[in-house]
């Protein structure tokens, strides 16, 4: 059977001028316009990102034998090479045609909405964001990254209307390898070995999906905003991510999940996840250390106010014993008086009564006469 290789039209900005939203995913000869292939392996599949409204799908994959026929109904296979396919993907973002998509390969549909916000080519399987995305797909495929704002559209892509994407193109055809063996029976064993064959690859591909564990993408929404995920569980070792692409590690510190809890991250990992709990508790220990602070302060106080209340008892019997003091005296000087008071009612009282009298009297005659005499001088 023939085997064509496809390679980038010479003349051509880009081989590639626009991709199709299809239902059966494929590859044709010449102008070219994936759809219609009976070949489950040709099949590009979709993964579906709700948040983001993204569509995450492999566009061409190298060296990837496809069965055509032609118009006469003789059969054929194609295939691009790496470098033809690196080349393609590279050619279609230069040429600033990722908004170009149609319905079905149908140039009066085109379909407004989408565009190809992410363009790659796979380097490592291994680590590659295909293969975190849950592809198996090798070295050298082209992927794309699919932005859907069109609500019909994206209805479609869920309910199943769209299951792939076609690339339209135009490459020159090469030929590299022809059957010598022309015989129909031969082809037809060929073709049911093939089939039966690619039916047990099928086969042992969902036997291994059933045993091997499927990786599921965790995400947590954090207090001040965004979200941040994780392969499976979230537990100490597992590596932290702040795109779904799970492409950049978080950063190193702590995050505040939006229920609360409190999760560390260091190196990249999961470094342990307090509780809303134990949150609680440290915040309860922090009023308790102010309460014990407070209580302490007024233990302070109040021996200090027992001081002050001591010295006020202690002049307070100072002052009641000045009190006495002063009664005593008050009593003593009215004793004094009373006396005094019998002396002047005596003969001898009586007569100290009278010179005083007359002591005053003279003393204000000399007064006057001191005046006098002043006055004359003056």
């Amino acid at each position: 059977m023939e085997l064509y290789e496809l390679r980038k039209k010479k003349g051509l900005a880009s081989s590639v001028y626009a991709i199709a939203f299809v239902k059966n995913p494929a590859i044709e000869v010449g102008f070219v316009a994936l759809s219609q292939d009976s070949n489950p392996k040709t099949i590009t599949r979709i993964k579906l990102n709700a948040e983001k409204r993204m569509i995450y799908t492999p566009v061409l994959i190298p060296n990837q034998k496809i069965y055509r026929e032609d118009e006469a109904g003789n059969g054929y296979q194609i295939f691009f090479s790496e470098n033809t396919i690196e080349e393609a993907a590279h050619d279609f973002v230069a040429a600033k045609l990722t908004d170009e998509f149609n319905n079905e390969h149908s140039e009066h549909e085109k379909l407004e909405g989408i565009s190809l916000v992410e363009n790659w080519i796979i380097e490592d399987p291994k680590s590659d964001k295909a293969t975190q995305l849950g592809f198996e797909l090798p070295k050298g495929t082209w992927m794309a990254g699919i932005k859907v704002k069109d609500e019909e559209i994206w209805a479609k892509c869920k309910n199943g209307t769209y299951q792939g994407i076609s690339i339209e193109g135009l490459f020159d055809n090469f030929e590299t390898k022809m059957n010598i063996n022309k015989n129909t029976e031969m082809d037809k064993k060929e073709e049911t070995a093939k089939s039966m064959g690619e039916k047990l690859d099928g086969f042992l591909a969902e036997l291994k999906g059933l045993v091997a564990p499927k990786t599921e993408l965790a995400s947590a929404e954090l207090q001040d905003g965004g979200s941040i995920y994780t392969e499976g569980e979230w537990e100490d070792g597992v590596n932290v991510y702040t795109d779904e692409a799970l492409q950049t590690p978080a950063a190193d510190g702590e995050y505040v999940l939006a229920d609360g809890r409190v999760m560390a991250v260091s190196d990249g990992k999961v470094a342990g996840l307090r509780e809303a709990v134990e949150e609680d508790l440290m915040k309860k220990k922090e009023y308790m250390e102010k309460v014990e602070q407070l209580a302490k302060y007024l233990v302070d106080f109040k021996e200090e106010l027992n001081s002050v209340k001591a010295e006020l008892s202690s002049y307070r019997e100072k002052l009641t014993a000045l009190e006495a003091e002063k009664e005593e005296v008050k009593k003593e000087t009215s004793e004094v008086k009373a006396e005094l008071s019998k002396v002047k009612e005596t003969p001898v009282g009586k007569s100290a009564q009278k010179l005083s009298e007359v002591a005053q009297r003279e003393g204000r005659f000399n007064n006057a006469l001191r005046g006098e005499r002043f006055k004359m001088n003056h």
